[in-house]
């Protein structure tokens, strides 16, 4: 199974689609820093959380579901049409070819979202002073609630920990794709279902008045002061289990049960 599993990683990550997916978030992530990265006061911590999903309009909020998706969500859909899938059950079994896909799948989509915040957070740690504006924070409570004591003990690692929640969040949003590839033959609605999933929970989650379990809180921790590690890590952790269990009845669903 691991050799699938490299196998799957290799042809996700080393193509022109993740290149693409990985531009776009860059820039996307960019694009949320203005106007603020024009600001002489400004410094690399205030970027990173504009960055992330904080910034002008939540651009790359809203891109995350759907770039996610690209590296190796549709796939399946793929392999089902031109008949790869039945070489590849040929040679292995059908627990191992679905763990694998989903392993793979979920790495992919986190290490697509983790590898833009790396990117980003190291060309501005280029360009401006990492922390100048510490006690400001503060004073302002801007990174106040369950997180606050990780911004006071290091900005660095709050930074880390919202890459690493980027992460879970790809790897969860990336297989809620999967799961919808098989169930239907249109990549496009794979591609597109997460994010209309997303937003449909969250006007449930804002009706419900339960906004500590807002998708949004995976990716800026700070904006919702009761949203905790076991909130966020949780609710990714469910949406990957209900993925799994979706793409493995999805899969016997269509009949392709060959070992």
């Amino acid at each position: 199974m691991l050799k699938l599993i490299k196998i799957d990683l290799k042809r996700g990550l080393f193509s022109y689609s993740f290149l693409l997916a990985l531009i776009t978030g860059i820039v996307a992530s960019f694009y949320g820093t203005l106007p603020s990265i024009f600001s002489s006061r400004t410094d690399v911590i205030n970027l990173f959380t504009k960055a992330s999903g904080d910034g002008s309009g939540a651009i790359y909020i809203l891109l995350t579901f759907i770039i996610v998706q690209i590296p190796l969500s549709t796939s399946y859909v793929t392999e089902r049409d031109n008949n790869y899938l039945n070489y590849i059950l040929s040679k292995t079994t059908t627990k191992k070819y679905l763990l694998s896909r989903f392993i793979s799948n979920f790495l992919a989509g986190g290490i697509l979202l983790s590898c833009t915040l790396i990117i980003v957070l190291g060309i501005l740690a280029i360009f401006f002073p990492f922390c100048t504006n510490f006690n400001l924070y503060i004073s302002n409570q801007t990174f106040k609630g369950y997180f606050e004591p990780v911004f006071m003990y290091s900005p660095l690692i709050y930074c880390l920990m919202i890459i690493g929640f980027n992460f879970l969040f790809g790897g969860a949003y990336a297989s809620l794709g999967l799961a919808i590839s098989s169930i239907t033959n249109n990549k496009y609605i794979t591609i597109a279902c997460p994010f209309i999933f997303a937003i449909m929970y969250t006007f449930f989650i804002d009706f419900v008045n339960l906004e500590f379990l807002l998708p949004l809180t995976c990716l800026v921790p700070s904006y919702v002061p009761n949203a905790t590690i076991f909130t966020i890590i949780g609710q990714m952790i469910i949406l990957s289990l209900v993925s799994l269990i979706l793409f493995v009845f999805g899969f016997f669903k269509k009949g392709e049960i060959y070992v």
